[in-house]
């Protein structure tokens, strides 16, 4: 069970993910004062402490603003608060995640980053995804949702080497 956090400055996107059987458990964008409080009370199957991958801010070298600092201290508050819950906490630059998803990190972004993720679920975006009416195992990700469940994937392929 991994737990799959793109943090954010205010909100932060979470998937719960059972790597095993491809299945996505829980897929939320929460603020991140709620954050902790309601991945808690989740009942989460198979009774073993999940482990909590937070996508870590990369130095690309660039000047930054008050947000990425923010986000960083949010980071911070995430990892204290589920250490305290007993769970394992991991930190995954996006780097990682990138070269692990894509074999590349130059010319990756977020919507590369998506397509790695939808080609690990079927052969197109249609399979992967899905419709209303014929609904994928990807059906209903969305915005940052896609790079929390990247941070997870990227994570247990890495474990599985």
């Amino acid at each position: 069970m991994i737990i799959g956090i793109d943090p954010g400055a205010e909100k932060s996107a979470v998937v719960i993910y059972q790597h095993d059987y491809k299945q996505i458990l829980h897929a939320m964008i929460l603020s991140n004062a709620e954050l902790v409080r309601e991945i808690a009370s989740i009942d989460l199957p198979y009774h073993t402490a999940p482990t909590v991958v937070i996508e870590w801010i990369n130095n690309m070298g660039l000047p930054v603003g008050n947000s990425v600092f923010e986000t960083c201290r949010q980071i911070g508050r995430m990892e204290a608060a589920f250490i305290r819950e007993g769970w394992r906490v991991e930190l995954l630059s996006r780097n990682a995640i990138r070269m692990q998803l894509c074999g590349r990190t130059a010319g990756v972004n977020d919507a590369v980053i998506a397509q790695a993720v939808i080609n690990r679920f079927g052969e197109d975006r249609q399979q992967a995804v899905g419709t209303k009416k014929n609904p994928g195992p990807l059906y209903g990700i969305k915005r940052d949702l896609w790079q929390a469940l990247a941070v997870a994937i990227a994570w247990a392929e890495e474990e599985e080497k």
